[in-house]
């Protein structure tokens, strides 16, 4: 199942506008499928197109175990939700 998301993912990279969306997904199939190091660089790849997403940032504090960059990852995706319960 992995390899044919993943293949989704790419051809979705091709379209410039859905880079950071694909990255997301591509951050959270790694995560799910027990790949942090591959989720990691995936998410950070959507955060340097997308620094104020607040969802990218949201998943990556989740695989950072709570040290100082998750916590402001954190602060960051209440500031742009603010009623996000899930990243408080």
């Amino acid at each position: 199942q992995v390899p044919e998301a993943e293949a989704a993912y790419a051809r979705a990279k091709e379209d410039r506008s859905l880079e950071a969306e694909a990255d997301l997904g591509l951050g959270r199939l790694y995560a799910a499928a027990g790949r942090k190091g591959d989720a990691m660089a995936a998410l950070r790849a959507a955060l340097e197109r997308e620094a104020a997403w607040p969802e990218v940032q949201y998943e990556l504090a989740l695989l950072l175990d709570g040290n100082a960059e998750a916590r402001e990852l954190l602060d960051g995706a209440l500031r742009g939700r603010p009623n996000w319960a899930q990243a408080a």
